[in-house]
């Protein structure tokens, strides 16, 4: 049994040194799509990747039209290994739960397994400096994530965001198990400009995948069709702001709020 965990990255110096070393631990080949990153990354990924891994430039404008389905696909075909740990830069795993049952895979007839995602909340006395203490008493909120799976021609990533994995026309919500890797999502700690631009960049993209269904994929209704209830304002705000530093096309407000409405959803506020 062999993995590739495979990485989207863009400016995450402050995560890098936490997160990769343990991904590395657990890998046969590490590879990261870097979107443009102007940081300290590319040292990062000197000192910690060895001769297997791939660091592949990625344009992050595509994001901006093809959304995040299509750089994970990008670093999932040069993966060379039987299986595929699709992870984030701010995604914290601790590798012994991973090598206590790594040999399982050799069996199984699984092409698809769910992961529980911790999404730790941000409270006085918490920081990346005492990760420790996070994982031990911080606040957090769970979900499941397909992100483990076998490296077969026709499995894929599909979504403008809030991606999801698919096995041929099936999405693999309907054909998974358990797997006992748990992911810590340690977004919130971030402590420099990149959360706002990240909450930019996700509205702006969210947006576009409300007004357009066929870009969605996901079996999450969740960030379409719930969130946008009470968070709308937000949304565009927030994503008005992101198209206006990238010089992007703006998003079409009364089309967003047409298609919710055919969708019997009411906007609160």
């Amino acid at each position: 049994m062999s993995l590739t965990s495979v990485l989207i990255a863009h400016n995450e110096q402050a995560m890098l040194p936490i997160t990769l070393p343990p991904i590395k631990a657990i890998s046969d080949q590490v590879i990261i799509v870097d979107m443009g990153s102007t940081d300290r990354s590319h040292e990062i990924y000197g000192d910690l990747l060895g001769k297997n891994d791939l660091v592949l430039t990625y344009p992050r404008e595509n994001l901006y039209f093809f959304g995040f389905a299509h750089p994970r696909n990008y670093g999932a075909k040069r993966a060379k290994t039987d299986w595929i740990l699709a992870i984030d830069c701010d995604e914290l795993i601790q590798p012994e739960e991973f090598l206590a049952v790594k040999d399982t895979l050799n069996d199984t007839l699984t092409n698809v397994f769910d992961l529980e995602r911790l999404n730790y909340v941000k409270e006085d006395g918490y920081s990346l400096d005492n990760i420790p203490d996070v994982l031990a008493s911080a606040r957090s909120t769970k979900e499941t994530h397909r992100r483990l799976y076998r490296n077969l021609p026709r499995t894929r990533w599909e979504g403008m965001i809030h991606e999801e994995v698919w096995i041929g026309e099936i999405n693999a919500y309907y054909d998974c198990e358990p797997f006992p890797l748990r992911l810590h999502h340690l977004n919130q700690f971030k402590v420099d400009i990149s959360a706002h631009l990240k909450f930019g960049l996700y509205s702006y993209l969210t947006l576009q995948a409300i007004e357009f269904p066929g870009l969605r994929y996901g079996t999450n209704e969740f960030w379409f069709l719930t969130f946008p209830t009470t968070n709308m304002g937000a949304m565009l705000n927030a994503a008005g702001d992101y198209a206006r530093l990238h010089n992007l096309p703006p998003i079409n407000e009364g089309n967003v709020r047409k298609q919710l409405a055919s969708e019997g959803v009411e906007i609160v506020g």
